[in-house]
């Protein structure tokens, strides 16, 4: 077996500049413009990173770093020089992040290495801030990015509880990718697919990214695609349903003794709600819906970091907010937070309160009954928004299903809590 004594002492430290040079080099590893040279990339910051921790673990005195780094600030300025004569471009954002890699593969020498991921992470969170002419980074350059990143921060966040409120900071992350992981499995597929794929492929992958988006794609879609009304309602529906699974999936992560009662009471509204979608999608004649499924649905990456630190913030809040809530203001208190949430955001408080129920703060009736509730407030916002932009012919039928579906789920609900009642 091999330990960490079988590596010489150098390995290790060598292997964390080179991730943090591999995680800037990941966030600039977008297409350059035409004729340009930069300095930096998922090659060559790495390797950069590399040379600044030779400089200063082999020969610690300072000269010999210094003029490395003299060096490389030639280099960087003469390829910014080249380029701003070339493109016109005045930004110093990669020629920053090129010295920084070199300064970071010195300091992690020093023996230090929280202080030069943490730095990292920063920089290139501030990397993804800056939106380039040219677009977002390269979805397989971000794929890479996320994965190293989510395994950086959950190493370095502490796994413990701060404040009354017990916030997990490894806890969050945690919950921020397995919602991300899940969104992406939609997001690539249905790109994988191009612009032959299916309204319902369309409806179920992106319904794991975002249901509202799609819900929204398909009204919109319905007055120039009159042909497809019953096909359109059956997607909307079906993408409604969609979230269905996917707090299913989230629950049985993060407290699997939470699912056989959660699934008793969301599987009549999602079984319905399949029922319907397959009705009215079989009133379409056949072969259209398959030709005319080019639709454009703005599903955002799921993976880019403004996105999973948003969520981030998102279910800290709820998770914060439904403790309080509970133990001001009992069981009553988190139904109205979870109705609440759950016109903005599902996963997020099904995270949460399957969470809380896992710690023994909630009790388990009260946690399925706040998931429940979320979900019929979301289908009532997706209700809303098809009523109030899709065309009649499809706004009337899908509808009707959600309705059909939020009645199903409200009777389940209003059983379990006679039955709770009956109890006391």
């Amino acid at each position: 077996m091999i330990t960490l004594e079988f590596f010489p002492e150098w390995f290790i430290p060598l292997i964390i500049a080179l991730i943090t040079g591999l995680l800037i080099g990941l966030e600039q590893e977008t297409p350059p413009h035409n004729n340009a040279r930069h300095i930096s990339g998922i090659v060559a910051l790495p390797l950069i990173a590399i040379g600044g921790f030779v400089s200063a673990h082999w020969w610690p005195n300072q000269p010999v770093f210094l003029t490395g780094l003299a060096i490389m600030g030639l280099l960087v300025t003469a390829a910014f020089v080249r380029n701003s004569m070339m493109t016109g471009a005045t930004g110093i954002a990669r020629e920053a992040a090129t010295l920084l890699c070199w300064l970071l593969g010195g300091l992690v020498a020093t023996g230090e290495w929280v202080a030069p991921l943490v730095i990292a992470i920063i920089a290139t969170l501030v990397l993804a801030a800056k939106k380039t002419e040219r677009g977002e980074t390269a979805d397989k350059a971000t794929i890479a990015k996320f994965i190293l990143l989510a395994l950086i921060v959950y190493l370095i966040l502490p796994d413990q509880g701060f404040t009354e409120l017990n916030i997990n900071p490894r806890q969050v992350w945690s919950m921020m990718v397995l919602v991300s992981g899940i969104a992406c499995i939609g997001y690539f597929v249905i790109q994988g697919f191009g612009p032959q794929r299916g309204l319902l492929i369309v409806a179920v992958l992106g319904g794991l990214v975002s249901s509202l988006a799609v819900t929204l794609a398909f009204a919109r879609l319905s007055h120039h695609r009159p042909q497809l009304a019953p096909c359109l309602a059956g997607g909307i529906i079906l993408a409604a349903m969609v979230m269905f699974m996917r707090q299913m999936v989230e629950i049985a992560a993060v407290q699997p003794a939470l699912l056989p009662i959660t699934a008793v009471l969301l599987l009549p509204a999602l079984l319905t709600g399949l029922w319907l979608a397959w009705r009215n999608t079989v009133k379409t004649p056949a072969g259209v819906a398959k030709k005319t499924a080019a639709t454009d649905i703005p599903l955002s990456n799921p993976l880019e970091l403004s996105t999973v630190i948003q969520f981030g913030a998102l279910y800290g809040l709820i998770f914060a907010l439904a403790q309080l809530a509970f133990n001001s203001f009992g069981p009553i208190g988190l139904y109205t937070l979870a109705l609440l949430s759950g016109l903005f955001e599902v996963d997020a408080v099904t995270l949460a309160l399957s969470q809380l129920n896992a710690s023994n703060s909630i009790p388990t009736a009260v946690a399925v009954l706040g998931i429940a509730m979320a979900a019929v407030s979301n289908l009532l916002v997706k209700a809303g928004v098809v009523w109030g932009s899709a065309a009649r012919p499809v706004a009337l039928p899908a509808v009707a299903g959600l309705a059909a579906v939020m009645g199903i789920e409200l009777v389940a609900i209003g059983t379990v809590l006679l039955m709770a009642w009956r109890a006391m």
